[in-house]
């Protein structure tokens, strides 16, 4: 089973959620995984550009990405 995420939101959002039949799982799963990649490129680069540093040679922000974005897209 799945672990359960709760939010709190105000009772006027609530009601508009519900008027137009808002499916708030699949938009918070939707939103959550947008944000973990986000999180998971940002700490590549991060680490990219630490391993630039170490090794001395400048390894190009773009290049970490093109390359981010090749092997997400092999999988």
């Amino acid at each position: 089973m799945s672990p359960t995420v709760t939010a709190r939101v105000p009772d006027e959002l609530k009601a508009d959620m519900d008027e137009y039949d808002i499916n708030v799982s699949e938009i918070v799963r939707d939103a959550l995984e947008a944000e973990v990649r986000r999180q998971r490129r940002n700490e590549l680069i991060k680490r990219g550009d630490e391993l630039s540093q170490r090794i001395g040679d400048q390894i190009e922000t773009e290049r970490v990405v093109e390359n981010i974005r090749e092997d997400r897209e092999s999988r």
